[in-house]
């Protein structure tokens, strides 16, 4: 370290580091003021500054020290004044010896990023000033430019950069702040956050805005994870009074993996849609794959004079995804129809209340399709009629060789 010498500075004399990333919850910084107020001046830690561009003395550490000596009133702090170096080394400086501490707010590090690169310094050039790797750098400018102040500045907590990148994926800056609210006052983990995140970057036709009003904003959440089932059942019993012709197995099971009321109720709001509309097509999926099952459900319908489609599975779901107009149902059970025939092992088909229901059995798999009967010409009956009959056949045929 240079040379050095203790001095009195008056606080209007000063230059803090703008976005300081050094970041203290608003407890830590009232405990400081208290701690402050007692040691008084004299014995308050020195903070380390270095001559500033203007002539003045600029803060490399012990920004909280000065924010909480003017809230105390004081007009002057004691200060370690560094006479060779300049604030772009007390920057540095203070930046590493922060990061060691682990108290550094990963956006306020992208903002500080970002002012190095409108500098003209590269992603490369900005990781060794810092000493930190260039994913770390990337990161954070990403967080940086996605998350809005409006955002982060009013979350009174410490998220890491894992939170934050996961909810940077959200366009919408008040779900941005329900997520990173939540986070702090649940405890919720990043693979959580993940989860919310995902659920609600699905695309929908309806705006999810129930669970998102400023009233819901402002209302304090209770920090009790062990409420969660209750509300999640309360959920699922309005599930099965609906009668929803879905299967309730598969959105259970997705329901009790992720087990948020929040993401549960917005999920009814658009299953409300479905519920109202004109259901053409549905395609449920039975997988046996190494002695576990899965299943995967795909319901074809039209609102409001376009066609839609939801994709319910253990895995995924997809809400209202707009399917094209010249979509054929037809074709659609064609091309479930069409590989791997020589590996059916039966199949069977009705017509009944104005459905055509189908069923096919596979070594691995079982497809039960049902479609409108109305959707489908003489033709296009015709021609599935022939397929279902010839794959018929070949089943037949073998299990007769086989015996």
């Amino acid at each position: 370290m240079s040379s050095s010498k203790l001095v009195w500075i008056d606080l209007d004399n000063l230059v803090l580091m703008e976005d300081n990333p050094n970041e203290m919850t608003p407890e830590e910084f009232q405990q400081l003021i208290e701690e402050m107020a007692i040691q008084g001046p004299e014995r308050t830690m020195p903070i380390e500054v270095c001559y500033s561009y203007d002539g003045r003395y600029f803060v490399g550490d012990g920004y909280h020290r000065v924010k909480a000596a003017e809230k105390l009133g004081w007009k002057r702090l004691r200060a370690v004044l560094y006479t060779e170096l300049t604030p772009e080394d007390m920057k540095i400086l203070s930046f590493k010896r922060n990061r060691t501490r682990g108290n550094l707010n990963p956006i306020k590090e992208g903002l500080l990023f970002i002012r190095e690169q409108a500098a003209g310094l590269t992603i490369r050039k900005i990781a060794e000033k810092y000493g930190v790797t260039e994913d770390y750098v990337k990161k954070r400018i990403i967080v940086a430019k996605n998350i809005p102040k409006e955002v982060w500045s009013k979350i009174e907590g410490r998220l890491g950069i894992g939170y934050w990148y996961e909810i940077a994926r959200l366009k919408d800056p008040q779900k941005q702040y329900w997520i990173a609210r939540k986070a702090l006052l649940e405890g919720l983990s990043k693979r959580e956050v993940k989860q919310l995140v995902d659920y609600l970057s699905l695309p929908t036709m309806a705006e999810i805005s129930d669970a998102f009003t400023a009233k819901d904003l402002q209302a304090p959440i209770k920090n009790k994870r062990k409420e969660r089932k209750g509300k999640k059942l309360n959920q699922m019993e309005l599930w099965l009074n609906a009668k929803i012709d879905v299967q309730l197995n598969i959105l259970k099971e997705f329901l009790e993996k992720v087990s948020f009321p929040e993401i549960t109720q917005s999920f009814l709001n658009n299953v409300k849609i479905i519920l109202k509309s004109e259901i053409i097509l549905k395609h449920l999926e039975y997988y046996n794959i190494f002695q576990q099952s899965f299943l995967r459900s795909t319901i074809f319908y039209r609102y409001k004079n376009s066609m839609f489609k939801t994709i319910f599975s253990d895995k995924e779901i997809k809400i209202n995804k707009k399917v094209s107009r010249s979509f054929r149902p037809a074709q659609y059970i064609l091309k479930i129809l069409d590989p791997q025939i020589q590996s059916f092992e039966n199949v069977e088909w009705k017509i009944e209340n104005e459905w055509l229901k189908i069923y096919v059995k596979n070594f691995d798999k079982l497809d039960i399709i049902e479609l409108k009967r109305k959707l489908l010409n003489d033709k296009e009956l015709d021609l599935l009629k022939e397929k279902l009959a010839y794959i018929k056949n070949i089943v037949n045929k073998r299990v007769i060789k086989i015996g």
